[in-house]
């Protein structure tokens, strides 16, 4: 997926042929979404909301390929590895938002009623809050505040919230739509 370039340093590598890796994030997010669905109509709700969440994050990769490859720009390795690498959840998470306010912006055209843009500072709060109820979903830990251990297998909560029905409805729709949102932007690449 790399090429090498013969640019100013001649180490710099760019990834190639976008729109493929996006295919490939589009087939991935799809089957992490049915893993998801799966996980919910087994009532294992904790792991649903893990990979819907993990889902959404493969989706952002995918958006920010095609990003690129419409504006016809290159992709290198050290952008990539921003995304992908360290605390990139979050990050995918915001970059997630920002692509849904444009969206609504999109659909919405000169009708918008309201303000779509999420703030930064909320846009990084709500990824934050995201991933952190997605690790006490995933692993054990230990809430300081509330003197006791998080077991994901008996207590489905993060900080007294708990992850039932209703945040695996929402979080797989959201996974859903932006699906069908990415599917279609993918097909508007030559």
């Amino acid at each position: 997926m790399f090429a090498a370039n013969n640019g100013i340093d001649g180490n710099m590598r760019k990834l190639t042929n976008l729109k493929e890796g996006a295919k490939i994030c589009l087939s991935n997010s799809q089957r992490l979404l049915d893993d998801s669905k799966a996980l919910f109509y087994g009532n294992s709700y904790l792991t649903c909301f893990y990979l819907a969440q993990i889902c959404l994050e493969e989706l952002a990769k995918g958006f920010k390929l095609i990003e690129k490859e419409k504006k016809r720009e290159s992709f290198t390795e050290e952008e990539w590895d921003k995304i992908t690498r360290g605390k990139a959840h979050k990050r995918k998470l915001e970059y997630l938002q920002e692509i849904e306010d444009k969206w609504e912006e999109e659909c919405m055209g000169s009708e918008v009623l309201w303000d779509t843009n999420t703030p930064q500072e909320d846009k990084e709060k709500q990824a934050k809050s995201l991933y952190n109820w997605r690790m006490d979903s995933l692993y054990v830990n230990y809430d300081f505040d509330r003197c006791k251990w998080i077991n994901p297998l008996v207590n489905p909560v993060f900080r007294g919230t708990p992850v039932y029905h209703t945040e695996c409805v929402t979080l797989i729709s959201r996974a859903t739509t932006l699906l069908q949102v990415f599917a279609a932007k993918i097909n508007e690449i030559p």
